[in-house]
């Protein structure tokens, strides 16, 4: 039983179920980013994520009990292991409340947190956080398209079909190639610029990006947006 092999180490033999977890867990969130945007595959790839989940669980568990009885569980190894439950479940309840100070404080204050992160949230910065995981199940077609659906032209327009039906009245599909290009010029201030009423700034923001995606179209660099 517990606490009779004489050792005061969790000397264990080597296990699968750790890292099979670990690429369930990505399955699975990718399968949920699939489904939920109704991509190819997105059912079977959830299902796997959450059949490996689910045998993870089980076969991990399996194997601490058979440690248990085998006597692996020495008293100093269960010390420790209720040092370590203890840390988890204070780390998850700091993220939790972290997470949800943060969103009530939003709510309530949005005009103080935007001061703070420069009038954006999430911050710029968290994209360097998530961008390789994106890069790594994404197209950058399919990037390219969420992200213009969601990102912000101007206080409460979300979404470059709304952008492209206050500003210039067209649907999204029917957009000049300037007008485009003013839209994008806008993002990286949409509430301080508009495509409507461009200042001189902006225009020449424009031209640029204008003369720089008929560069890239010339040379095939936007291939890899094209249907």
């Amino acid at each position: 039983m517990a606490g009779t092999v004489n050792h005061d180490y969790h000397i264990l033999e080597p296990d699968i179920w750790p890292i099979a977890g670990s690429l369930s867990a990505l399955v699975f969130t990718t399968g949920m980013v699939f489904f939920m945007h109704d991509m190819a595959g997105g059912h079977l790839i959830l299902g796997l994520g959450i059949a490996g989940l689910i045998a993870t669980f089980f076969s991990w568990f399996s194997n601490i009990v058979k440690e248990a009885q085998r006597g692996d569980h020495t008293p100093v190894v269960q010390l420790h292991m209720r040092y370590g439950m203890i840390l988890f479940i204070a780390s998850e309840v700091m993220f939790f409340v972290g997470w949800f100070w943060a969103w009530f404080d939003f709510s309530l204050f949005p005009s103080a947190l935007s001061e703070v992160v420069g009038g954006v949230w999430p911050p710029e910065a968290i994209e360097a956080v998530i961008t390789p995981a994106v890069e790594a199940v994404w197209t950058k077609r399919r990037i390219l398209e969420v992200y213009l659906n969601v990102v912000e032209f101007d206080k409460g327009v979300f979404g470059v079909q709304a952008a492209a039906q206050g500003y210039f009245g067209v649907d999204a599909a029917d957009l000049t190639a300037t007008q485009a290009a003013r839209l994008a010029a806008v993002l990286p201030d949409p509430k301080g610029r508009s495509a409507a009423n461009p200042s001189d700034y902006l225009r020449r923001q424009a031209r640029r990006i204008v003369d720089g995606a008929a560069t890239i179209a010339a040379d095939g660099r936007a291939d890899c947006f094209q249907p």
